[in-house]
């Protein structure tokens, strides 16, 4: 037990919880904590870039997580019907009742026209087109795909891998192979990420009539293989990295690190349990952010 949670008041069995706030309801509507990673890689995207701009860096950082706050909201706007079948979506504002699909859509859009016209306005064109890109990717093709094929992952998969060229580009870097070892990486990390994500929540999102790999597989066959390819794709990516930002052993230290990310996806591929599962998540979190300090340290000054 925490000490936050031992010093909780107490509540008896017929006390109701509090309802949400107009605050939390549009923090869970924008996915506002899984965003803060999109901010991050568009940090690094602009601080890996052979001419790193800050003002560049912090208009394409802000601009992106607001778009990609939209497109979260969009996605679910476009999913509530779906959300209210499912156990881990139907607290959400819009299939719980407390955020109207109009008012949301509203906000979407708005988020995502301010998120463009700023990295417009203080990054450049290509930037912006990166970033309206990735909204429109997840929004209007990952979304709709979900119940339709488990390929749905690979443009959700671009979408995500986008962020940090939008900060390379506005940095000035050109989508040369730097460029496009970073969104390799980005790219191949998501498999691992969203497999074992996927496994966790596979009974739920088969309700939902969404067709996951866990979904459609319930054997855990096709989420192995994915875990387990991705994982490795992982090394090789963060591998060439290295090799284009900072030479041999930057390479091989961004391998060594994608590592542990294969032995749990093996370990995912024969336990077929959700611990593994989430053993597997937790170190993808780890891992993205370390594979970007060691290419920032290899980075030639």
């Amino acid at each position: 037990m925490t000490v936050a949670a031992s010093h909780a008041p107490t509540c008896e069995p017929t006390c109701a919880p509090a309802a949400p706030s107009l605050f939390t309801d549009l923090a869970v509507l924008t996915k506002a904590r899984l965003n803060v990673l999109v901010s991050v890689t568009v940090v690094a995207g602009a601080a890996l870039a052979p001419a790193p701009a800050l003002p560049a860096a912090v208009a394409a950082a802000v601009g992106a997580t607001l778009a990609a706050l939209g497109a979260c909201a969009l996605n679910q706007v476009l999913e509530r019907e779906r959300d209210r079948t499912m156990t881990r979506t139907a607290s959400r504002p819009l299939p719980a009742g407390r955020l109207g699909a109009t008012t949301a859509t509203l906000v979407a859009a708005g988020l995502l026209l301010a998120g463009c016209a700023t990295v417009a306005a203080g990054a450049g064109a290509l930037p912006a087109l990166l970033t309206a890109l990735g909204g429109a990717l997840y929004a209007l093709v990952y979304t709709p795909l979900k119940p339709l094929t488990p390929l749905a992952f690979v443009p959700g998969a671009v979408a995500g891998a986008l962020p940090p060229l939008v900060g390379w580009t506005a940095a000035g870097g050109a989508l040369d192979p730097g460029a496009l070892a970073l969104f390799g990486l980005l790219l191949a990390w998501q498999v691992p990420h969203v497999a074992a994500i996927d496994w966790v929540h596979g009974a739920d999102h088969a309700r939902g009539g969404l067709r996951t790999l866990a979904a459609v597989d319930r054997t855990g066959r096709a989420t192995a293989v994915a875990a387990v390819a991705g994982a490795e794709a992982t090394v090789l990516a963060g591998a060439a990295l290295g090799v284009v930002l900072g030479g041999v052993v930057a390479a091989l230290v961004c391998a060594l690190l994608g590592a542990p990310l294969v032995a749990l996806a093996l370990d995912l591929a024969g336990a077929r349990s959700a611990p593994a599962a989430r053993r597997l998540f937790a170190a993808t979190l780890v891992h993205l952010p370390l594979a970007l300090a060691v290419a920032l340290a290899a980075r030639p000054a």
